[in-house]
């Protein structure tokens, strides 16, 4: 009995090692671009629209919350600046889209990488898988000085009242 628990050890103990050491000859998958299924018919913005991960010190209008995910195909080891990239170009369109014209900037951009899958996803994902999604959230604002008004909401404007001024000669008494 001793005997045989050793040779079943023994056994394992080989295919363990030649699994864990096994010559994996494929090349590395490239990262796809971001596939935006359900974003793709978003139109580009016709202006520049900033993009910030804090507040900014220039008086704004909050147009409302931008909240959104970007299913990037890509792993946790995928490139961070091109998914920043993305992440942010993404949350422009659904700005421009959602609000037109008047969005100037996002400030509060947050992009929170999540793995799908549960517990033998994070597994997967420490194995290079690609089940990453990306959360992107903001503020979208417009900035006070571009606010148009209609004729109605506007103030008249002032002007000073003229003041002319006599000239009157005083008799000398």
């Amino acid at each position: 009995m001793k005997n045989y628990n050793i040779k079943k050890l023994i056994v394992l103990v080989i295919l363990t090692a030649l699994t864990a050491c096994s010559n994996n000859t494929t090349k590395p998958e490239t990262e796809k671009p971001a596939t935006l299924s359900a974003n793709q018919s978003l139109a580009t913005p016709t202006k520049e629209i900033l993009v910030n991960d804090g507040d900014l010190n220039k008086p704004y209008n909050i147009l409302g919350e931008i909240d959104t995910s970007m299913e990037t195909g890509s792993s946790i080891y995928a490139n961070q600046i091109e998914l920043a990239r993305q992440g942010k170009d993404l949350i422009k369109k659904v700005a421009f889209n959602k609000y037109g014209e008047k969005v100037d900037a996002v400030v509060h951009y947050k992009l929170q990488e999540t793995v799908t899958g549960g517990f033998w996803g994070e597994v997967a994902a420490g194995y290079g898988a690609h089940n990453v999604v990306s959360q992107v959230s903001g503020i979208a604002i417009q900035f006070v000085e571009n606010i148009k008004q209609s004729p109605e909401q506007q103030e008249p404007l002032q002007t000073e009242p003229s003041t002319k001024v006599s000239k009157t000669k005083k008799k000398a008494r």
